[in-house]
Parts: structure tokens; C-alpha cells; sequence
């Protein structure tokens, strides 16, 4: 079975999600397949970073519950380009990292903050729905969606994972049959890193904010869940 990541590559590899992505994030195809590249494990990451913290998992549950119907009509959630629903994920797995995360990100791929600050809220959905529907297909209860994200995590930080520059999308398909996802994941690391070296971490206030949290994601993100 394929990993999370790579099925959120394999996803984004159909139709003309790229194109879609370029436009909401003001730059062409090339850039907007390198940034998935590096911005989806990233996004990633940050919530299997979430689901490890005390309470951290009732916050994801909440956040998969809200976003289980964006891969309903993935076109048309790219296509309306509303940011609610993304927005309220990165507060709660970057928060005050958050600005700092973007330009990390932006600095890894030569590319503007404006840029970034885009594509992550319309990435972020995403990534939570596929983890989304890997809870349903699986049938899977809290305890299996944290194993799932755990091991996830941990493939996350393995260091053989270090290889070519990017993996792009247009072999994203092949890397869903089980082909190696080799610099993404190293590049997403080094782009977090680069992101918060400067900055001391943030203590992380899920396990006296859950309730509020999971309300204001669900709140936020009805709406453009849904879609057309």
C-alpha cells in the first residue's frame, strides 16, 4: 500500500490539479510542482507532529472529520481557491511557526513568501483529506489513524530517504505503485529546519485548547469542504 505521501503526490498528479495550483499561487507549472513537492510533506509531517502531542490526536480527529469531503470534488475545491478550511489546519500544526515555515519554504525554492502563503492553505485540506479517507478505507479507529501517522512520521525522518533534488509529479503515479519518493521528503526536512533554526520552538498548546480548536476548524472549513 502506498504511503500517505504518496498518494497525496499521486493525487495531485491527476487531471490539472497543477494548473490549477500555478494559478492560485501566481506562477507556472514548474514552480507549482516543485512546491508541492517539498509543501505537501511538510504539511505532512506537521500533522503527524500533532497527532504525537498530548491531546494532539482528539485535534486531528477533528480536523479529518472536517475535511473528509474536499476529495469529493477536488476540482472544484482547487477551482473556487477559498483558503478557510486550510487556514484553520496550519493554525494548529505550524501556529506561530507558521510565518516562518512559509519562508523557509519560499528559500528552498527560490520562489516568493506571497507565493507559498497561497499554495499551503490549499495543500493543507488536501493532505487531511487523504489521510481522511485512508481512515475510512481502512476502517480505521483513533488508536489505528495514530499508528497510521506514527509510522508515517517516521518515515518522514529515515534517512535513506535522501536522493535526486525533487520528485515530480508527473511520475507521481509510479510512486504510488511503490516507487521511491527519494528527495522529497529529505527536502521538506531541511526546509522546516531552515525555518525555525532561527526561532525557538513554540510550546505547543494542544492539550489545553482541543475543544476549541477542533470547533474553530470545523467552523472554518464547512464551507469550502463541501464544494460544488
Amino acid at each position: 500500500m502506498p504511503s500517505l505521501l504518496q498518494s497525496v503526490l499521486a493525487l495531485l498528479g491527476e487531471g490539472d490539479s497543477i494548473t490549477k495550483l500555478a494559478e492560485l499561487m501566481g506562477g507556472n507549472t514548474d514552480q507549482a510542482a516543485a512546491a508541492v513537492d517539498l509543501v505537501v510533506p511538510t504539511i505532512l509531517e506537521g500533522v503527524a507532529d500533532t497527532a504525537a502531542e498530548e491531546s494532539g490526536l482528539d485535534v486531528v480527529m477533528g480536523m479529518l472529520d472536517s475535511n473528509s469531503s474536499v476529495l469529493d470534488d477536488l476540482d472544484g475545491f482547487l477551482g473556487d481557491g477559498q483558503p478557510k478550511a486550510g487556514n484553520g489546519v496550519l493554525d494548529v500544526v505550524f501556529g506561530e511557526r507558521r510565518v516562518d515555515v512559509v519562508s523557509g519554504l519560499a528559500s528552498s525554492l527560490d520562489v516568493g513568501n506571497s507565493m507559498i502563503g497561497k499554495l499551503l492553505p490549499m495543500l493543507a485540506p488536501v493532505v487531511v483529506g487523504v489521510v481522511a479517507k485512508r481512515r475510512t478505507d481502512d476502517d480505521l479507529d483513533q488508536a489505528g489513524v495514530g499508528d497510521l501517522l506514527a509510522s508515517e512520521r517516521a518515515e518522514l525522518n529515515q534517512p535513506y530517504l535522501s536522493g535526486p533534488a525533487s520528485v515530480k509529479l508527473a511520475g507521481a503515479g509510479a510512486a504510488a505503485g511503490g516507487g521511491a519518493v527519494a528527495g522529497t521528503k529529505t527536502k521538506a526536512k531541511d526546509a522546516m529546519q531552515a525555518a525555525t533554526k532561527e526561532t525557538a520552538p513554540v510550546e505547543s498548546s494542544v492539550d489545553s485548547s482541543t475543544d476549541s480548536r477542533v470547533g474553530g476548524i470545523a467552523g472554518t472549513s464547512s464551507g469550502a469542504a463541501a464544494g460544488p
